[in-house]
């Protein structure tokens, strides 16, 4: 029977891993984890990813990545009665509940409009290969995008650039 693999053999091998999909960008700082490293998903584009080891858990990773509300959205959103910003909220909140990242949201305390979603997906390392670190990714990404795309459909802000939610 081998030897689980260490923290620094656990970073090398996922970096590896982001090098060969063309997605590692670099190592960042981070007092709250093993290693912490950053991607660009999908390949080149400026959306960032991290993957990190948290010192708390040291049996898995955390892949997140923060999605702000555009001004345009939230202008948008502004424009709706409380009661319609509420259903597009549980819309949406309905079907990031079927993906397998998890969501936590940061609201404008007076009008209760969304700021930030942050998407995590958590990977064990007892399950974790390249597969399912890419479809843990992957699967991040997805949810991005149903963000993206349900606000644009119900809030009819679109925009000729292809990347414009990432600003």
């Amino acid at each position: 029977m081998s030897a689980e693999p260490t923290p620094e053999e656990w970073k090398e091998t996922i970096t590896r891993w982001l090098r060969e999909e063309n997605m590692f960008r670099r190592e960042a700082e981070d007092d709250t984890a093993t290693f912490h490293l950053t991607a660009n998903y999908p390949q080149g584009s400026p959306r960032l990813i991290s993957i990190a080891q948290p010192l708390d858990y040291p049996d898995r990773i955390v892949i997140a990545s923060g999605t702000p509300i555009s001004p345009a959205y939230q202008k948008a959103l502004s424009r709706k009665s409380a009661e319609e910003r509420n259903e597009i909220f549980y819309n949406l909140r309905m079907q990031l509940m079927q993906r397998q990242s998890s969501f936590e949201v940061t609201k404008n305390s007076k009008t209760g409009i969304w700021r930030h979603i942050l998407l995590t997906n958590t990977l064990f390392l007892s399950e974790l290969t390249k597969p399912a670190l890419i479809r843990g990714i992957e699967d991040s990404f997805k949810a991005f995008l149903i963000i993206v795309w349900t606000l644009d459909h119900h809030l009819e802000v679109h925009n000729d650039e292809p990347l414009h939610y990432f600003k």
